[in-house]
């Protein structure tokens, strides 16, 4: 089972970034050539803070390029462990969150080795309602078992119309 594209973004912290830059750097080029709302915002007494607006443009043309990279490389990466990963089961052992972004750790046995792991995650329904000492569904690398996901982050419960936790 494939996760959902917006199940990756409502959870993954990266993914996140990578969305939020795309549209930021959106709005740099829009706003340089149509929208013209950031002069309006500025402190300067002269009305023309685009002294040069290409360099807005390039600002945002970087941004984009740059958002857009991190966000496909992280979404490909998520959906290769669910493609050629192993399942396991795992326990998160702790959950720290900080304003919107978080940090959720967990174990895992592999081949009667323990391993700990964690997750940068953005502070949604879904992780709020993760506890300490909960069992979760762990998604290794094949060739490297220290490598991993939390699955349950990242699929969709069927009895319930959206994303939440799959508890088994």
């Amino acid at each position: 089972m494939r996760p959902k594209l917006i199940n990756i973004i409502k959870a993954d912290y990266f993914a996140l970034l990578g969305v939020i830059g795309l549209l930021v750097g959106g709005f740099f080029i829009l706003d340089v050539y149509y929208l013209q709302i950031i002069p309006k915002l500025s402190r300067r007494s002269d009305s023309d803070v685009y002294e040069n607006p290409m360099i807005m443009v390039a600002i945002g043309l970087c941004l984009i390029l740059l958002c857009s990279l991190i966000f496909v490389m992280r979404v490909k990466s998520i959906y290769n462990y669910f493609s050629e990963g192993t399942e396991v089961r795992g326990v998160i052992t702790n959950i720290v969150f900080f304003k919107d972004r978080g940090k959720i750790t967990y174990q895992y046995q592999n081949n009667n080795e323990n391993h700990q792991s964690s997750i940068a995650v953005h502070k949604c329904k879904k992780t709020k309602s993760m506890q300490t000492g909960e069992s979760v569904k762990v998604i290794l690398k094949r060739d490297l078992p220290r490598k991993s996901i939390i699955k349950d982050l990242y699929i969709l419960d069927s009895n319930r119309k959206c994303a939440t936790l799959v508890s088994s």
